[in-house]
């Protein structure tokens, strides 16, 4: 058994736990030591320091097999939230919950005051965000992945997202590869819609300064409802349904070329066979920057593809590739040069 500075510290942080008077430096304390111990040693303890001033609820088993379950989800949640090779991203875990302390209080039997606390914890949000130009990715606890575009979100609770049902909120730019369980849907709520699903693909687009939001189906089958009207819709594979915000209508659309999509919903500028010159002063429109390059070196070239709309330096990196051109970037303009 690990030994303490002294058996009177652990006495005093026994008591002060059960009294819920733990400083924050305390608790740090307390729950350091509980995590270094076995289950048999931390009733050992307990019970070489019985609670005579509190009179408990013995807590049923199964509602500490749902905490130490739900516990556990949270737990494999935060280990997967993974970061971005392209940038810096905000990610935003709600306070992670130390399992041994929860096994402490399963052992003493709780009382109601502090049941009430611990399913408080459960019910906290767990969020993944990025900003401007991030991108993000995240395991979902049931083995879902999604992907995040900029300006994104999704956050979850526990409470909401367990053997019973998971629903998550997401805002910006989503891709959801679902994984499949038949007893229990998967719920997509994001700005005026949910998408109900039981495992699939798809990508959603649902920004809140934008008219409408977009979902493309890949695979398997979705229900999308809005909130606004009621109506329901259920979308097919290689489906691109659009719905209008202000009055929750449904326009679907079938795409013949699914790799092209993701772009679009981006709202990428999309180019076929246009001009180079042309294409440039369209980044030049979208960008607010004024280019100077030689006419001969993009005279006689065109391009066909989609060019970001919100980053102009994956732009830029883009034409210049394609090209064989050099750029030279300040604060008001482009300089593009033939290498």
């Amino acid at each position: 058994m690990i030994k303490f500075t002294t058996e009177s510290r652990i006495e005093e942080l026994v008591d002060r736990f059960r009294a819920n008077t733990l400083s924050s430096g305390e608790l740090k304390e307390f729950k350091k030591l509980i995590a270094m111990m076995s289950d048999e040693e931390v009733a050992d303890i307990f019970e070489k320091h019985p609670d005579s001033g509190y009179e408990s609820q013995e807590m049923s088993e199964e509602n500490f097999d749902r905490i130490i379950s739900e516990m556990k989800r949270r737990a494999i949640a935060e280990q997967t939230l993974c970061r971005s090779v392209h940038r810096r991203r905000l990610i935003m875990v709600a306070a992670v919950v130390a399992i041994p302390l929860l096994c402490v209080v399963a052992w003493l039997g709780i009382n109601l005051g502090e049941y009430s606390r611990y399913n408080e914890m459960l019910a906290s949000d767990t969020q993944l965000a990025t900003s401007d130009g991030e991108t993000a990715r995240l395991r979902l606890p049931d083995g879902s992945n999604i992907s995040l575009g900029s300006n994104s979100r999704v956050t979850y609770s526990l409470k909401n997202f367990n053997d019973n049902e998971r629903v998550i909120n997401g805002l910006g730019e989503v891709w959801l590869d679902v994984a499949h369980n038949s007893k229990c849907p998967f719920i997509l709520k994001s700005n005026g819609l949910e998408v109900r699903v039981l495992g699939t693909k798809f990508s959603l687009i649902a920004k809140a300064d934008a008219p409408s939001a977009m979902l493309y189906l890949e695979e398997g089958s979705v229900e999308m409802k809005s909130t606004v009207s009621g109506e329901v819709v259920v979308i097919k594979p290689n489906e691109l349904v659009t719905m209008n915000y202000a009055t929750g209508s449904f326009t679907i659309e079938y795409l013949n070329a699914p790799n092209d999509v993701r772009a679009r919903l981006r709202g990428d500028i999309s180019f076929n066979g246009v001009s180079l010159t042309d294409v440039i002063e369209g980044l030049s429109d979208t960008y607010h920057k004024k280019f100077m390059y030689d006419k001969e070196d993009v005279a006689g070239k065109t391009f066909t593809g989609y060019l970001p709309s919100t980053d102009i330096l994956e732009a830029v990196n883009i034409i210049c590739e394609v090209f064989r051109l050099e750029a030279y970037m300040s604060p008001d303009s482009i300089v593009l040069k033939h290498k």
